[in-house]
């Protein structure tokens, strides 16, 4: 019984860019976020939402072709688990800030107002 073996899928120099671009963008939010430069916070937050959507969609079309070698894969799964500890991050950052906007502006505005993630989201949105 002969067992086909599938060839390693060439690199994507496209892909590579995507993720050295993302490395340096996320490396960029943690130094802002370990300083806790409250001004540069959401800008960089909101100049991380289209490069990650990019991204996503560039690996999606990329996966469907079969066009992600091996390295690309554990670069996008190491970069998935540094955006995770990025948006604790930035919850822990922004929470006191979000607590005291919500208490201001009564019960009605808390459960958006308290939801970093959800800014983010809804950012992401428009």
């Amino acid at each position: 019984m002969m067992m086909s073996v599938r060839p390693t899928p060439s690199r994507d120099p496209a892909l590579d860019a995507l993720l050295d671009q993302l490395e340096r963008e996320l490396g960029q939010l943690e130094h802002i976020l370990r300083l806790q430069d409250h001004e540069r916070i959401e800008p960089q937050s909101r100049r991380l939402q289209p490069l990650l959507a990019q991204t996503m969609d560039s690996f999606g079309a990329a996966a469907r072709l079969e066009r992600i070698s091996p390295d690309q894969k554990s670069r996008l799964k190491q970069l998935a688990l540094q955006v995770r500890q990025q948006l604790g991050r930035l919850a822990r950052t922004t929470a006191p800030l979000d607590q005291a906007l919500a208490t201001m502006l009564g019960d009605g505005a808390r459960h958006g107002a308290a939801d970093p993630a959800a800014r983010i989201r809804r950012g992401y949105a428009t």
